[in-house]
């Protein structure tokens, strides 16, 4: 931690003895590098003045946005932010966005679920826009238990051929409605993992 906050205030230093920096912007960028952004406060106020569904979305401590649900189309929903990125889910799975500086798509997705009673497995190829690569894409996807507010929990296992990458998303489940209301997911090699919570209307 203290090294990363040394090296983060080298680099801020040197961009400021190039003049492309003031100095009242150093503060703020060293408070985000080491506490991360602030964060949205979702309560019933903020649910009651949106008009529709919307998801809030957390990259790492880096990034945070509402995205809103522009459209649902054969079990693909597709949420998109204000500034234009677009992230598009499958039963609570992200598989694909666009518009961030990660970009990236999962094909043959169809066959992932989250199934009460079986581990489900999905093969597919995902497809990284920064840097450009395929990379095969296996996961076997499994009940773990309920929570304490009686959600369903499931992790997803997930290995890549051919490129050293393995991780476990995690995805909490309404057993009524069958809808993933959070997520926490690692969609990109360079990216930190995305901690999604969803909120239908």
């Amino acid at each position: 931690m203290i090294n990363k906050l040394f090296i983060n205030l080298c680099i801020l230093l040197l961009c400021t003895s190039c003049n492309s920096i003031s100095y009242s912007q150093i503060f703020p960028m060293v408070k985000t590098a080491v506490f991360g952004v602030d964060d949205i406060l979702v309560n019933d106020e903020f649910i009651k003045n949106k008009e529709y569904s919307f998801a809030k979305v957390k990259i790492g401590k880096s990034g945070i946005a509402i995205m809103t649900l522009s459209e649902i189309n054969d079990g693909i929903y597709t949420w998109i932010s204000s500034s234009g990125e677009k992230l598009n889910t499958f039963n609570g799975k992200v598989i694909s966005i666009s518009g961030s500086l990660f970009d990236m798509k999962i094909y043959n997705h169809l066959n992932f679920s989250l199934d009460y009673n079986h581990t489900t497995y999905l093969d597919s190829q995902m497809l990284l826009y920064s840097p450009k690569a395929s990379i095969g894409h296996s996961s076997a996807s499994k009940f773990i238990a309920m929570n304490e507010d009686d959600l369903m929990y499931y992790e997803e296992s997930v290995t890549t051929k051919g490129f050293k990458w393995k991780f476990t998303n995690r995805y909490w489940v309404d057993p009524e409605t069958r809808r993933v209301m959070r997520t926490i997911q690692q969609v990109h090699p360079k990216q930190d993992q995305l901690d999604i919570s969803f909120y239908y209307k």
